[in-house]
């Protein structure tokens, strides 16, 4: 796995990415001492704003430390979920990032690998694929993070939600994303684009009319010369796949004049 907040999903594989690094506190201990999950999820619903930002950050840290925890809520589906997809816009930034944050760690767990129907179609009935969704034209970037990773683990080997991503204008952000200065949103951005095009034509047709080819070979270009080997494949993995099921890559792809590049990846 890769450390801080960079998706791990490569294109055509089941292995779950990073967890989104929280705190190290002995969080099981903080979990039981407010009364246990199902405890911590209703003071989501406090009036008191410091009960609230607790109940999140406990949540928080609870899911990046123990698959237990992940197991449980996932598992209790509408019980557990519905109040985390409740605050997933909740007025309070912090609530909002943390539980955001708790619902991209349990994306993360050995049983999401290759993806969750059960989760996402749960998610779905409650409205939370929409507003994860929506949460991309977000410019909070640590906000940004964690919904791209739980987007990213979410639509991997799910046909249903990469047709929602691009109904719901999620493509467009996405293309702006890819165009981010933060690495990591650059990265996250990446990954989740690669799944949604994955064995989905019409999702790659879209990315194509988006003008995103010649982006590409940019960051193919510049992370080669960098050396940022995880941005350069993942990066040529997309643009093989839009060349699958778009003649006009190819042709993107001879006037950029980086044909050069791909000789050179070629002969190294």
């Amino acid at each position: 796995m890769l450390a801080d907040t960079t998706n791990n999903i490569t294109y055509g594989s089941s292995e779950p990415s990073v967890k989104i690094p929280v705190n190290n506190k002995p969080t099981l201990i903080e979990l039981q001492r407010l009364g246990g999950i199902r405890s911590v999820l209703k003071l989501l619903d406090s009036k008191k704003k410091g009960l609230r930002e607790t109940a999140a950050l406990v949540l928080s840290n609870a899911t990046f430390s123990h698959t237990s925890v992940c197991k449980e809520l996932v598992s209790g589906e509408v019980e557990t979920l519905r109040p985390l997809v409740e605050h997933l816009s909740d007025d309070i930034d912090m609530v909002a990032l943390n539980v955001t944050r708790a619902l991209a760690n349990c994306t993360t767990i050995p049983d999401f690998a290759g993806g969750n129907n059960c989760f996402n179609t749960t998610l779905r009935r409650l409205g939370g694929v929409r507003l994860l969704i929506g949460a991309l034209s977000t410019d909070n970037v640590n906000l940004l993070k964690p919904t791209l990773l739980a987007i990213g683990n979410m639509c991997y080997d799910d046909d249903v939600l990469a047709v929602e991503i691009r109904e719901l204008g999620g493509l467009e952000s996405l293309a702006i994303l890819l165009q981010s200065e933060h690495k990591s949103v650059q990265s996250n951005a990446l990954n989740v684009l690669m799944n949604c095009c994955c064995r989905n034509i019409a999702n790659c047709e879209e990315v194509v009319n988006l003008n995103l080819t010649k982006v590409l070979v940019e960051i193919i270009v510049h992370a080669s010369a960098k050396g940022e080997n995880y941005l350069r494949v993942n990066a040529t993995q997309l643009l093989s796949s839009l060349m699958r099921h778009s003649r006009s890559v190819c042709n993107d792809i001879y006037v950029s004049g980086a044909i050069d590049t791909f000789v050179n990846d070629l002969r190294a």
